[in-house]
This record gives C-alpha cells, sequence and structure tokens, in this order.
C-alpha cells in the first residue's frame, strides 16, 4: 500500500469534506465550497491529507496561535483522523511527523491537542507519538445560543 501525504489545497475540497462529514457528521461540517475557500484563505492553518493507493485515509488540521504576548508561537491540533480500515498502518504516525516537521520548519514552539478524557486507544496513540498530558482544565462557552 502506497502513503501519500500531502498539504490540502482548495482543488482536494471534495476528499477533505468527505472524511471531515465522516468523523464530524454532517451537521455543522463546511460545505466543499467553504472548505476551498478557507484552504485558499487561511495562513494560519495547515490541512494535511492522507492517501492510501490514492483512497482518502485521513486527515489533520492544525492552527498556529499568534500572539502579541509572546515571541514563539504554538500550534494546536484541531483536528485529527484516519478511517478505520486504515489504522493501525503507521498512517496517523506520519501524519503526526509531518506535522510537526512543517510547524517546525516555520519556527513553532510547540503543538497541543486536545482529546477527550474516555478516549483511551487515542490518548495511548498520541502518548505514543511523545506528547504527554498537562495539568490544564478547557472550558468552553457556546456563544451563538446565547442569542
Amino acid at each position: 500500500m502506497e502513503i501519500t501525504l500531502k498539504i490540502a489545497s482548495p482543488e482536494d475540497a471534495a476528499a477533505f469534506c468527505l472524511l471531515n462529514r465522516e468523523f464530524n457528521g454532517e451537521d455543522g461540517t463546511s460545505t466543499e465550497e467553504q472548505a476551498a475557500r478557507s484552504l485558499a484563505e487561511n495562513p494560519l492553518e495547515t490541512v494535511l491529507l492522507a492517501f492510501a493507493d490514492g483512497i482518502p485515509a485521513g486527515f489533520a488540521c492544525a492552527q498556529i496561535h499568534r500572539s502579541a504576548c509572546y515571541p514563539l508561537a504554538p500550534a494546536e491540533i484541531t483536528e485529527f483522523y484516519v478511517r478505520e480500515t486504515f489504522r493501525r498502518r503507521k498512517i496517523g504516525s506520519r501524519m503526526i511527523a509531518e506535522i510537526q516537521r512543517i510547524f517546525r520548519e516555520q519556527g513553532i514552539s510547540e503543538l497541543l491537542l486536545v482529546t477527550g478524557q474516555q478516549n483511551l486507544s487515542t490518548q495511548a496513540f498520541y502518548e505514543s507519538c511523545g506528547y504527554h498530558r498537562t495539568n490544564h482544565f478547557i472550558y468552553l462557552k457556546e456563544l451563538l445560543h446565547e442569542l
């Protein structure tokens, strides 16, 4: 099986949206047009696609968090997905390594990610890639539901 990784371009919007809908569901995910526009216009986000023998196998989205507060910018892997049929074939590890390489070359100071407390297999995967837990808590407030 030939594994190919590539940074997504607007022409990859259909493959990206297929994977994104599998991972996040139909509700609230980008249309192909919205995804293509974001891929073309958002310089702070990197979307990495993985293909196995030309078939979309997974994706990772990562955002740079630039701030006037700090000289070095951190980045965050905001979405990470490998299709079930392609898991345990080192695709995820290759995607993580590529995202890290891309951001390291851009001078990014650290890379963070968030996963669910009950998602033990994903936690083990991230730990196998060298990530460690922190003592931070994440708080969320839905702003559009207050209107």
